[in-house]
């Protein structure tokens, strides 16, 4: 229970970086330092009360300045404020008083220097180090605090290994603490920065998935938006969690932005969530998306066709909206864009040539950046879209015939099926690739042999032909009867009959 005595410092908390108990040790004069930095509205106030009193701060107020400073700079000021003399005589300064620090005043100190993306200081691996030895003493905000830094500090560069200890030691505390999570703002932080980080824990996952759901009326819709991010991004997925956040996005889908929308649609199509019917996407989502279309970057397009596609929603007038949208900015699309674009709208080519023809023309600029996966996948987009352009599909194909060792069976045999597709089965590509899938045939699934089976049955005789049908038949055979959750669909066994009788 607080004394009256805490009770009045409970305000110089706000915006502090330490604890009651440390401000109680420190001098009247220094409190006093406090309570004005804690008032400061702007980075101008603090360091202009850093020149007049630098020589006064003890390690509190320091560390305070520096967040105040870091928390009220905008990103325009961010550069300024980096080579102002008063911020790099407070940031000299703080360095001789880290020992002074609790773990919520070094957590503070870190997310700061973070925020401000400045050069990082000479002391900044002592930082790290007390850091690490004090995380035991965070709140979970502080942790969700933490787990952003380090994310922030990974994501340009190759992290140190302090940087390494630091999330460990982190991530290790979050799931000591994880019946202390309690307030909604600090379960989205810690879920996100998991995410973000690629820390793939079940435990964390579930605990902090029974708690969200608990407090899903505290949430608005951007927090509902990153949590449904966050459990997509980690790959993990609550059956509670997400009927409710459906339940919310059902009701309250005029309060979501351009960006937590695109956000739920691809979180929701990702995992799977979509509730087994089209209603939610196709009655709820579209319109509100629609109603958007002009405000989309070329990224949040093809994310939203991808995802519309992925859940098997088959909305023609919708996907053309996302085409005609999608028209003028065909230029800025990047590999994994024009990916995205040309799997999801591929059932529409006939009516959008003009799109195609914008999708053709970027993928020759951008031809030697695919990734093997992107590459097989964009390769398969166009060959089902029926485009018909040889030396798309001969450059593409050279090009991922360089990358035949980068790439598994599975895109192989995309390749493949768009080849066929594109009615451009000519020797000097498909041999090759029949080659390398020859030496993989224990790895393909049920349905990658029924692919390549109707692939080779394409081919023109030969003896590669004639030695590789058998052998893909003598790998379906078994695993069409030992095959978990496989059922063959009726193209895949007209497909199997139709190979059989090519091959006789």
């Amino acid at each position: 229970m607080l004394t009256p005595e805490k009770g009045r410092l409970e305000s110089l908390l706000q915006g502090s970086s330490s604890n009651v108990e440390s401000l109680l040790t420190s001098n009247p004069e220094c409190l006093a330092l406090q309570h004005r930095l804690s008032k400061s509205k702007t980075s101008g106030q603090v360091l202009a009360l850093v020149a007049d009193e630098l020589e006064r701060m003890d390690g509190i107020n320091l560390a305070t300045a520096l967040h105040r400073v870091a928390k009220h700079s905008k990103s325009y000021q961010v550069s300024q404020v980096a080579t102002d003399p008063r911020y790099t005589a407070l940031v000299d300064r703080l360095g001789a008083y880290l020992n002074s620090l609790d773990g919520v005043g070094l957590m503070n100190t870190l997310w700061a220097l973070v925020r401000l993306n400045a050069a990082a200081p000479k002391w900044i691996s002592e930082l790290l180090d007390r850091c690490i030895s004090s995380v035991d003493q965070l709140e979970p905000k502080q942790l969700g605090q933490g787990l952003y830094c380090v994310y922030r500090m990974s994501k340009h560069a190759a992290p140190t290994e302090a940087v390494k200890a630091l999330q460990s030691a982190l991530h290790g505390q979050v799931r000591a603490s994880l019946d202390h999570f309690s307030d909604s703002h600090e379960l989205v932080s810690v879920c996100t920065s998991l995410a973000k980080l690629g820390i793939r824990d079940e435990t964390v996952f579930s605990a902090l998935g029974s708690r969200l759901s608990d407090k899903m009326d505290d949430f608005d819709m951007e927090d509902i938006a990153a949590v449904s991010w966050a459990f997509a991004r980690a790959k993990f997925t609550d059956r509670e969690l997400f009927r409710k956040i459906r339940e919310s996005l059902t009701v309250r889908t005029t309060e979501c932005s351009v960006k937590s929308l695109v956000s739920l649609t691809w979180s929701l199509s990702k995992l799977g969530e979509t509730g087994g019917e089209e209603d939610l996407f196709r009655y709820t989502l579209a319109p509100t998306i629609r109603s958007y279309m002009l405000e989309y970057t070329v990224q949040d397009l093809c994310a939203l066709a991808w995802s519309f596609a992925n859940a098997n929603v088959h909305d023609v007038d919708f996907m053309s909206d996302i085409a005609h949208a999608l028209m003028p900015k065909t230029r800025d699309m990047n590999c994994q864009d024009v990916c995205s674009a040309v799997v999801a709208l591929a059932s529409l080519h006939y009516s959008h040539k003009e799109l195609f023809e914008a999708l053709k023309q970027q993928s020759f600029r951008l031809m030697h950046t695919f990734t093997p996966l992107q590459l097989s996948r964009t390769l398969y987009g166009f060959g089902v879209a029926g485009v018909r352009d040889k030396k798309l599909f001969y450059e593409m194909t050279l090009t991922s015939i360089d990358k035949l060792h980068l790439m598994y069976a599975k895109n192989v045999c995309d390749i493949l099926s768009a080849l066929m597709e594109a009615e451009y089965l000519i020797p000097g590509l498909t041999r090759p690739l029949l080659d390398h899938l020859s030496r993989q045939l224990d790895r393909l699934g049920p349905t990658e042999c029924v692919q390549l089976l109707t692939v080779v049955a394409h081919v023109e005789p030969s003896e590669q032909r004639s030695s590789l049908g058998e052998a893909v038949a003598e790998q379906l055979r078994p695993k069409m009867k030992t095959t978990v959750r496989w059922i063959p669909s009726g193209p895949e066994i007209a497909d199997v009959l139709q190979s059989f009788v090519l091959l006789e």
